[in-house]
């Protein structure tokens, strides 16, 4: 069956110069972000915990995530480097991507220009913006979504054509191997690809398979090896609220409107503000619904809605399973611009001009409302947590290290949990536990390693011998490291700064908002000073000197 829109229904805004024109906006919007520091999530791809091949493998045996994004970036790094440009481009490119895919996908499903203003809101979307510019894997998993249903209605909707299956197979396989909770679609893509009869189906089902197959493999391999994570602390639980609150809320506005924390800045205007948000949106979904089950017939209408509810049913699902830390919004962020596209083919479509213009023009108006309330709430919980400026907190403590010549080195408590980024702008500033080994952990790879393909032999001796190898060359680095280090920073909840008679001459403190406890008793305690101070957003810098 053909997926082109019909010819007797409008197209308004089929030209590319809409197209070129939604990418320059949206790449105007990502660029302030693109900018700010780096902070501990994205560190996670730099070469922090992906550059050396051990490092790569202890991220891979104890992340929540798959390893493809993780196993990508090890090789981009190892190209381009680990700076914040080279860092962020994939996400942005990603983002880029998924708007000119989200674009072809509403064409082919919806018509009518819905997916031109698809893009276009994907394109002005806080939440979108914000991982189009965050160095994580998040912006890739929406792009292989994005190519794999490109792909499959190209499938379905056509004779055999290689290209597109091999284009499948490459975003089903990718999608799957960058987040856990993607396996909801090779089951849902097979099951509706047998439901409709296809000369391409079988081939469907066979990649679908296959990469089930494989995922299935990897976690059986990593369990063996290691473990799957099945919750976090930062965690939740998935419900009906918390699906109204993802998709009207978290999608609609990132947060900025009405905020998690904090103080908005239309002050009590702004729930009235986003309840009318809601509201209108609830009511141009109701068109979208209605107009692709009624407008479009022959076309998978209610593919498309069940495409946007796979992962919001899933996580409801394992949580009515007994999985209490299974959700966060960004693990439903997929959804996002099959919500937006649903929306955009309730604001498209209409027959008199004069409506399509006002839907347009009310579209414009909310994202200029959502965007400015964006834009002016960046120093403030919206989308996620705010982003520290660890850049210029470095850079305030290099006049220190610079003077600095004793090979002891000088000791800053943090408040924050795992301030590694510090070390990232500074490698003469690294936190102690780095250099802290796990010694069980590795006795437990070596003796598994071995279980599997014994100590000597065709196979056995050279791994083993390749092991030792690696972790001599990483502890050679670590070494160092270590030898160059003139800061080391310890996690103030976890290490007490000093006892009754222990003062140091100087210490360094770094405070994470308000001070917490035990932050507030060391800078209220009297045999110490402030000696200087600064404040970054979200971070406070103290030097504190003994009173002698």
């Amino acid at each position: 069956m053909s997926h082109a829109a019909p010819s007797s229904e409008p197209r308004p805004f089929s030209s590319p110069a809409w197209l070129v024109g939604i990418l320059l906006l949206a790449v105007a919007l990502r660029m302030p972000g693109y900018q700010e520091s780096v902070w501990i999530d994205e560190l996670y791809t730099s070469d922090e915990f992906c550059g050396d091949p051990v490092i790569l493998l202890k991220t891979l045996y104890s992340d929540i995530h798959p390893p493809l994004y993780f196993v990508f970036i090890h090789f981009w790094n190892a190209v381009f480097g680990d700076s914040e440009p080279w860092l962020r481009l994939p996400p942005l490119l990603c983002g880029l991507l998924s708007i000119v895919l989200v674009r072809s996908l509403g064409d082919t499903l919806a018509g009518g220009g819905a997916g031109t203003m698809a893009a276009f809101l994907m394109a002005v979307s806080p939440v979108h913006i914000w991982y189009s510019q965050e160095a994580r894997p998040y912006s890739a998993n929406v792009c292989l979504l994005l190519v794999t249903l490109v792909a499959y209605y190209r499938l379905m909707g056509g004779p055999k054509r290689f290209g597109w299956a091999v284009l499948f197979a490459f975003g089903l396989f990718g999608v799957v191997f960058t987040h856990y909770y993607m396996v909801v679609f090779p089951f849902l893509l097979a099951g509706l690809a047998l439901l409709r009869p296809n000369e391409n189906r079988r081939r469907i089902v066979a990649i679908c398979v296959s990469v089930a197959i494989l995922l299935a493999v990897y976690m059986a391999v990593k369990m063996y090896f290691s473990h799957v994570p099945t919750s976090k602390g930062y965690l939740r639980g998935f419900d009906l609220v918390e699906c109204a609150k993802l998709f009207f809320s978290w999608f609609l506005t990132g947060n900025s409107v009405v905020p998690v924390y904090g103080v908005p800045p239309f002050d009590g205007a702004a729930l009235g503000i986003e309840r009318g948000l809601q509201l209108c949106a609830g009511l141009v979904l109701l068109r979208g619904i209605w107009r692709l089950a009624t407008v479009r017939r022959g076309q998978p209408a209610a593919e498309l809605l069940l495409h946007t509810l796979a992962l919001p049913l899933f996580l409801l699902a394992l949580t009515l399973a007994g999985f209490q830390n299974t959700y966060i919004e960004r693990s439903a962020l997929p959804s996002l611009p099959l919500f937006l596209l649903v929306l955009a083919t309730g604001l498209t479509g209409w027959a008199r001009p004069a409506m399509q213009r006002a839907a347009c023009v009310t579209a414009a108006v909310a994202a200029t409302v959502v965007l400015t309330s964006f834009f002016l709430r960046g120093d403030a919980w919206t989308v996620y947590k705010v982003n520290p400026d660890w850049r210029g907190a470095a850079a305030w403590l290099r006049a220190d290290l610079d003077a600095h010549t004793s090979e002891v080195p000088l000791v800053l408590y943090s408040d924050y949990i795992s301030p590694t980024a510090l070390g990232y702008y500074d490698a003469r500033i690294q936190e102690a536990k780095k250099f802290e080994r796990n010694d069980t952990k590795i006795q437990k790879l070596r003796d598994t390693t071995a279980k599997v393909f014994g100590k000597e032999g065709f196979i056995g001796a050279p791994l083993r011998a390749a092991i030792d190898r690696r972790l001599r060359e990483y502890d050679a680095k670590l070494a160092a490291l270590q030898s160059g280090t003139k800061m080391s920073v310890f996690e103030l909840a976890v290490r007490q700064p000093f006892g009754e008679g222990d003062v140091p001459p100087r210490l360094w403190l770094l405070v994470y908002g308000k001070p917490s406890e035990r932050a507030a008793r060391l800078l209220g305690d009297a045999r110490l000073r402030i000696g200087a101070q600064q404040a970054f957003r979200s971070l406070t810098l103290y030097r504190l000197d003994h009173v002698r």
